[in-house]
């Protein structure tokens, strides 16, 4: 179980690290990061 809970929580990590990361491209190179997304 913990190491289950230890997964969740590097997983929800990961994910933000990821958000924090799309969301300072998104805020510094807004183009890029919109043609991205669309592609």
């Amino acid at each position: 179980l913990s190491t289950i809970k230890n997964n969740l929580q590097c997983k929800l990590f990961y994910e933000a690290i990821q958000y924090l990361t799309d969301f300072s491209l998104f805020w510094w190179k807004p183009n890029h990061v919109f043609k991205e997304k669309l592609a």
